[in-house]
C-alpha cells in the first residue's frame, strides 16, 4: 500500500504532509500532550469545541469541508 502512495504524482510538500497525516505525526495539541508538552487546553484553537487532533483538523472539522480557507477569514 505505501509503495503505491509514493508513486502518486503530487508536489513533494503535499506528499510529505499527507504521509505525516497518515502516520499521525502532525503536531496537533493531542499529540503534543501525549509527548509530555504542557498546554493549557487540548481544544481546537479555531472552533474551541473539539480536541485538536488529526481526525478533527483534516476529516471532521466543518471548515475543512466547507471550502473556507482557515486563517483567512
Amino acid at each position: 500500500m505505501f509503495e503505491s502512495f509514493w508513486k502518486i504524482k503530487m508536489l513533494p510538500t503535499t506528499h510529505i504532509t499527507s504521509w505525516r497525516v497518515l502516520q499521525n505525526r502532525i503536531a496537533t495539541k493531542n499529540n503534543l500532550l501525549r509527548r509530555g508538552i504542557d498546554l493549557e487546553s487540548s481544544l481546537c484553537i479555531v472552533c474551541g469545541e473539539k480536541e485538536e487532533s488529526i481526525s478533527h483538523i483534516f476529516f471532521t472539522y466543518k471548515v475543512t469541508w466547507s471550502g473556507v480557507c482557515i486563517g483567512h477569514g
